[in-house]
């Protein structure tokens, strides 16, 4: 399992993304909390919210976004986590395709860090199925 410790910085988001595609089973979990007392005096800090987007950019690309309390967890698994194994085109790394989801965590407006935790499964067999190696998140 693959533990990770975010820290997004005051008015600031993590841009929309593709984690490893071929390095991590299924699901990614994660919960978040500020730094501070929120705007409406919540001692978690701000809301922030999960933009999840499918297809190039563009007038066609969709966009779906999903308020996140202060204090609150989300999993992606399947098409919203982008794996490998469930995309059509079977892409690896970041590599983009028209069917499965980035995802960002965003609010330009909050005076807080956001720190998180996220849990991954890692896949012992990656760099052993002939899709590479290496990398990154």
């Amino acid at each position: 399992m693959g533990t990770q410790f975010t820290r997004i910085a005051p008015a600031t988001c993590l841009g929309n993304h593709y984690d490893r595609r071929d390095k991590w089973q299924e699901g990614i979990a994660s919960i978040a909390w500020g730094d501070g007392v929120g705007f409406d005096r919540d001692p978690r800090g701000d809301q922030w919210k999960l933009q999840m987007q499918l297809g190039p950019p563009g007038p066609a690309q969709k966009t779906v976004a999903t308020a996140l309390p202060p204090g609150s967890a989300y999993i992606l698994v399947g098409h919203a986590q982008g794996r490998t194994e469930v995309c059509t085109k079977r892409c690896v790394a970041h590599a983009s395709c028209q069917c499965c989801w980035t995802h960002g965590i965003w609010n330009e407006t909050s005076q807080h860090d956001r720190q998180s935790i996220t849990l991954r499964v890692y896949d012992a067999e990656w760099g052993r199925h002939g899709t590479g190696g290496g990398g990154d998140y």
